[in-house]
């Protein structure tokens, strides 16, 4: 009966603590609101949070043909979520799903991050520069271990030639801007 008790009693604090956190702080509906406008104010971004989608769409030129092309990270579900990221080029409105590319959190960062950049770091998430000094704006992808074996690098550049996608492991070192 004293277990019955304490488990009734713990029960109702979890619960009115729950019912009490959901209502008078309810969840942000853009989690990632803050973050792009405090160090990405130009950039154009909005969170879908019934679908949990963040798209930053029309930001960034990824098949260098003067239109800006589509990219979003698409939540997996589940109670820790993860993110993929989507590509849809304007050339040839191909879509590129790298479902075996995944974040925990996708921040954007900067080019000067990538100088220090390890191998197990978690951020940046994600960098948007041209990397291979084609003109042509690439996405370093720096992917969550948990959730994809190894021997896969975590650190991915991304590019596209001719309405295709190669990736390959990105390297620090190469970095010069």
């Amino acid at each position: 009966m004293k277990y019955g008790l304490l488990h009734l009693i713990l029960f109702f604090i979890t619960y009115t603590n729950t019912y009490a956190q959901d209502t008078v702080n309810p969840l942000p509906t853009n989690p990632y609101e803050s973050f792009y406008n405090d160090n990405f104010s130009h950039l154009k971004f909005e969170y879908n949070d019934s679908l949990n989608i963040l798209n930053l769409s029309n930001n960034w030129d990824f098949d260098g043909d003067g239109i800006s092309d589509n990219l979003k990270f698409i939540g997996k579900g589940g109670v820790h979520l993860y993110f993929y990221l989507e590509v849809q080029l304007s050339t040839n409105n191909t879509l590129f799903k790298f479902k075996d590319l995944d974040t925990d959190m996708p921040y954007l960062g900067d080019v000067s991050e990538l100088k220090s950049v390890k191998e197990d770091d978690l951020f940046p998430s994600f960098v948007i520069s041209d990397f291979n000094g084609d003109g042509i704006s690439d996405i370093y992808f720096n992917t969550s271990l948990s959730s994809n074996p190894l021997p896969q690098k975590r650190n991915r550049l991304i590019t596209f030639k001719n309405g295709k996608a190669m990736r390959k492991d990105f390297n620090s070192n190469s970095v010069s801007q």
